[in-house]
């Protein structure tokens, strides 16, 4: 890990924040609104701002299935920082969730997602209701988008400190990365391709791949073109030849890969340049590295993939300590395989 003066950068960063209106000013935190009680968080995408601020225990409700909370064990990221987790219900599909479930849990208020990102007519029906609602882009936007989720729901639930503290050493990395990448010269950033997979389907580029697409180019990588289409594109062999990546980062997190009749043909796949996404508790889609939460982790580990000779100082697994201490108050520790997998 490089010592990056942590107090001092802290201190200042909150400084600059809070005079460029990024972030609340650090007096603000003592004149933070009444305490939620009875959160319910819709998608997947916002469970893990949830828990780095320090909101878990007022969870009731959230999409256990989606995310597959049965299977991560009793020392799992869900249960290890959130004892009382176990008691949340399942709220139904993201998207689709079950309105009668909602109004019987009588939540203070409703983490959903922005509507223009994700079709999502609950949001309107809450609201209709009397029940607050922080309709918010998180993982489908921008890293700006994402910090700006997390500094709203802090706003709305005492958690000022806590969000600064996320953000400072957020911005710590990419301050870092930013400067180093800058003296790379364009030819020298490899092509990249980000694979990942929604409902049994290879997909490349649409609103589950935006996020790590931009954490790709931060970390100094050429991404596939956007395309007219926004949504989720299913991957191809013509256009993966044609972008012909030099790397592939693998978000699968599954064997899908190993099924695709044409994949060994390409030539990352020839190189032995597949790199999986590292994610710190099999059972926690919450801790993969790609995705908003783990996020500095990740870019930190793309640019070390991409630039080796660049970014050789760079420690992860001390990063990694740094980010359980400062964001979560605890030392890192192993988690177990997936129940699933045991």
């Amino acid at each position: 890990m490089v010592r990056m003066g942590r107090s001092w950068g802290i201190g200042v960063l909150a400084v600059l924040f809070a005079c460029a209106g990024i972030l609340p000013a650090m007096a603000e935190t003592s004149r933070a609104p009444g305490s939620v009680e009875r959160l319910v968080v819709l998608f997947p995408q916002i469970v893990g701002a949830v828990y780095l601020l320090g909101l878990q225990d007022s969870v009731v409700g959230m999409p256990r299935e989606r995310l597959k909370m049965d299977g991560d064990g009793k020392d799992g990221f869900y249960s290890r920082f959130a004892p009382k987790i176990d008691s949340a219900v399942d709220v139904g599909y993201p998207g689709k969730p079950n309105m009668e479930t909602l109004f019987a849990l009588h939540p203070d208020l409703v983490l959903s997602t922005d509507e223009a990102v994700h079709p999502t007519p609950a949001n309107k029906l809450l609201r209709e209701n009397g029940i607050k609602v922080l309709a918010l882009k998180a993982g489908f936007g921008s890293m700006d988008e994402w910090l700006s989720a997390v500094r709203l729901i802090a706003k709305n639930t005492g958690r000022d400190g806590r969000a600064l503290r996320y953000e400072a050493f957020v911005r710590d990395r990419l301050r870092l990365v930013k400067e180093r990448v800058a003296k790379i010269p364009e030819e020298k950033r490899p092509n990249v391709a980000l694979v990942n997979t929604f409902n049994g389907q290879l997909i490349i580029r649409g609103a589950r791949t935006r996020f790590g697409h931009e954490l790709i180019r931060l970390a100094g990588g050429r991404t596939i073109m956007a395309g007219e289409n926004s949504e989720d594109l299913n991957a191809n062999a013509e256009l993966l030849f044609k972008f012909d990546p030099d790397i592939v980062i693998d978000d699968t997190q599954t064997n899908i890969l190993e099924t695709i009749s044409w994949w060994k043909n390409l030539n990352a796949v020839k190189n032995n340049r597949v790199y999986r996404t590292p994610q710190d508790d099999p059972g926690s889609w919450v801790t993969n590295w790609s995705m908003n939460t783990f996020s500095p982790l990740g870019l930190l580990w793309l640019a070390k993939t991409f630039h080796p000779t660049e970014f050789a100082d760079i420690d992860l697994d001390a990063e990694r300590n740094a980010f359980y201490e400062e964001v979560f108050g605890a030392k890192y520790r192993p988690y177990p395989p997936a129940v699933e997998d045991r």
